[in-house]
C-alpha cells in the first residue's frame, strides 16, 4: 500500500541516499536528547499504518501527551511505538505516573536506554 501511495517520493540514486545519511550524521543528537529541540523522528510507514491500525493511533496519541516527551514515532513497520526523553530517569518517572493510561488503553509499556553500540553477538 505504501508503494502505491508514496513511490513518487522514493529517494533516487546514491546521491540522494548519501545526502540523507550526511544530514543524520551532522545532527547534534546530544543537544536534542538533552531537551534543546525536537528530535527529527521520521518513519515513512507510519503515514500508512497509523491511520489504519487503532493500536498505533492510541499509542502515538498517548506517547505524544506524556509530560517531557521530546517526540514519538512508530518503530519499524509497527505496531511498536516509542517516545524519547532527556534521560532514563525522566522516562521511568513519567512511565510510573502513566501506567494506568497505558493499561486502560490495552498497551504494553517499558523503559529502555540507548546503547553506544549496535548488536553484539555473544559466542
Amino acid at each position: 500500500r505504501f508503494k502505491e501511495i508514496y513511490s513518487g517520493n522514493y529517494l533516487k540514486g546514491e546521491f540522494e541516499f548519501e545526502r540523507c545519511r550526511q544530514k543524520l550524521r551532522e545532527e547534534n543528537w546530544l543537544s536534542i536528547l538533552s531537551g534543546e529541540g525536537a528530535p527529527p523522528l521520521k518513519n515513512d510507514l507510519q503515514k500508512v499504518v497509523a491511520p489504519e491500525i487503532s493500536s498505533v493511533q492510541k499509542a502515538l496519541k498517548l506517547l505524544s501527551e506524556l509530560p517531557g516527551s521530546l517526540g514519538c514515532a512508530m518503530s519499524g513497520s509497527g505496531p511498536s511505538c516509542f517516545a524519547l526523553f532527556s534521560s532514563f530517569s525522566k522516562a521511568k518517572d513519567v512511565l510510573e505516573q502513566s501506567q494506568e493510561k497505558f493499561s486502560s488503553s490495552g498497551l504494553e509499556y517499558w523503559c529502555c536506554t540507548f546503547q553506544s553500540h549496535g548488536v553484539i553477538s555473544e559466542s
